[in-house]
C-alpha cells in the first residue's frame, strides 16, 4: 500500500469519525438533557427521574405506544411472510412476467461493478 492510499484511508476514517459524532452527539445530549429537573435545558443539570414518572402515568400515551407496538407487530409479521412466499415463488416456480418482476424486485446494482 503506498503511502497515498494510506492518507486517503486515515482521511476517509477521520471523515467518518467526524460524520458518527456529528450524528450521535445531539442524541447522546438529549438523552442525558432528559434527567435535567428543568423544563428548559438549564445548566448545570439537576438530576432527576420526575419526567419519567410523569411519562409513565400518562395513560392516553402509553395506549399509543401500545398501538404503536401493535402495529409494527402486525407490519412485521405480514412483511415477513409475503417476502417469503415471493421469494419461493421466484426460486420454485416459473410462471408468466417472471423476469420482469425479478428486475423489479431485484433490480442490479451499476455502482457495484456487476
Amino acid at each position: 500500500m503506498s503511502p497515498s492510499d494510506r492518507r486517503l484511508r486515515f482521511a476517509g476514517r477521520i471523515y467518518l469519525a467526524l460524520t458518527l459524532f456529528f450524528l450521535y452527539t445531539p442524541i447522546f445530549v438529549m438523552a442525558a438533557m432528559s434527567f435535567n429537573a428543568s423544563p428548559f435545558y438549564r445548566l448545570p443539570v439537576e438530576w432527576t427521574t420526575s419526567w419519567y414518572v410523569k411519562l409513565a402515568s400518562n395513560a392516553g400515551l402509553i395506549d399509543a405506544g401500545i398501538n404503536s407496538l401493535l402495529v409494527a407487530l402486525v407490519t412485521t409479521v405480514v412483511s415477513t411472510t409475503l417476502g417469503t412466499a415471493a421469494a419461493v415463488a421466484f426460486f420454485r416456480h416459473r410462471f408468466r412476467g417472471k423476469r420482469a418482476l425479478r428486475s423489479c424486485c431485484f433490480p442490479r446494482s451499476r455502482f457495484l461493478g456487476s
